[in-house]
């Protein structure tokens, strides 16, 4: 367990998020650029292994994810990688990110 977990999970972690833990830290700062971004909540559900997925749009109406993993330990955020609705989109999106030539 490392140090952060510690504290995190200690008597003296102050009630909701304590400004000394670097894992409530973590959680404020994720929030903080979701509303500087003005993201819109749409909707939680259950993810797996416990976690959490909350999905957001924002203004300019790109959706992404934030999965919350089980026990404060970690996240991740998910956003497309095609606007197109087109199979060949995505899998061109997919190669470019794999640092492939694109090959039709």
């Amino acid at each position: 367990m490392t140090l952060y977990r510690q504290l995190h999970n200690s008597k003296t972690h102050a009630k909701g998020n304590d400004p000394n833990c670097p894992v409530c830290k973590r959680h404020v700062q994720v929030a903080d650029a979701i509303s500087d971004v003005n993201a819109r909540h749409i909707s939680d559900s259950q993810g797996p292994a416990g976690s959490t997925m909350a999905f957001y749009m924002l203004p300019n109406g790109r959706p992404f994810i934030v999965q919350n993993y089980a026990d404060d330990n970690g996240f991740e955020m998910f956003a497309p990688i095609a606007d197109g609705n087109r199979t060949q989109d995505t899998l061109d999106a997919l190669r470019q990110l794999a640092g492939r030539e694109v090959s039709r």
